[in-house]
């Protein structure tokens, strides 16, 4: 018995050539045989439609899913749904205050729209799949299994930047990397407990290659679009 063997991938999607299709599929089997057991978790993979799958500029990374509504019940279903995936959660989905109108999503997008991208081109996931509550050491320790599906996506995107909100997905991608620089750092100036949110920046080459890694304060509690020396900074640092 072979439990990690992908299941067959129904493909649905209208637009997917045969060339396409072959593709998809090896890929899904792939990233599902790399997953192993953590496929039969709940969670999910995409949050940007299929149509993001492709070379791009941006590499959206959030922490993990979260606590909610989901049409997705188990990681490896959403995997093999990937081929029908039209929808971006961040535009699409209810979180509990209407389509699209949950803060979070609101602040992705506007960040988005910021550094000139629509956000329904943005190629946009998770550094873990695994659903929680909360962040803790049970999904950190799921990282080193998730980046083995990250490296796959990253070879056919092949990103100048991966944009990460919350330091915990950065701070992973500076410890997988082959080579890093030096870290820049920005103060926000707005208060987060004992001190400031911060935003961090950092070129680095992970899996062969050359990837700027901007780290943003998580947008459940940043008020981004209230700060636009932030935004600036933000910019700059996105301009590779």
């Amino acid at each position: 018995m072979e439990p990690n063997r992908a299941r067959a991938t129904v493909i649905r999607w209208p637009g997917m050539n045969s060339s396409t299709r072959e593709s998809l599929s090896t890929l899904i089997a792939d990233a599902e045989r790399a997953l192993g057991p953590l496929a039969e978790r709940d969670g999910r993979i995409l949050y940007s439609s299929i149509d993001t799958l492709r070379p791009g500029k941006l590499y959206l990374l959030g922490l993990n899913p979260g606590d909610g509504c989901d049409r997705y019940h188990q990681i490896g279903e959403s995997l093999r749904d990937m081929p029908n995936h039209a929808s971006n959660t961040y535009l699409d989905d209810d979180w509990g205050r209407g389509i699209g109108g949950h803060h979070t999503q609101q602040r992705v997008c506007f960040v988005l729209r910021a550094l000139g991208h629509d956000p329904r081109d943005v190629f946009a996931t998770n550094l873990v799949f695994a659903r929680s509550k909360s962040w803790t050491k049970e999904q950190s320790a799921l990282v080193p299994v998730c980046l083995r599906v990250h490296r796959m996506f990253l070879s056919i995107i092949q990103p100048r930047v991966v944009l990460t909100f919350g330091r915990e997905a950065f701070q992973t991608f500076l410890r997988a990397s082959d080579q890093a620089g030096v870290t820049a750092f920005f103060d926000t100036g707005v208060p987060n407990g004992a001190a400031n949110f911060s935003c961090y920046a950092n070129d680095v080459i992970l899996f062969r290659q050359n990837l700027r890694v901007v780290c943003l304060p998580h947008l459940s509690k940043f008020k981004i679009d209230a700060q636009p020396k932030t935004v600036n900074w933000l910019r700059e640092m996105s301009h590779v």
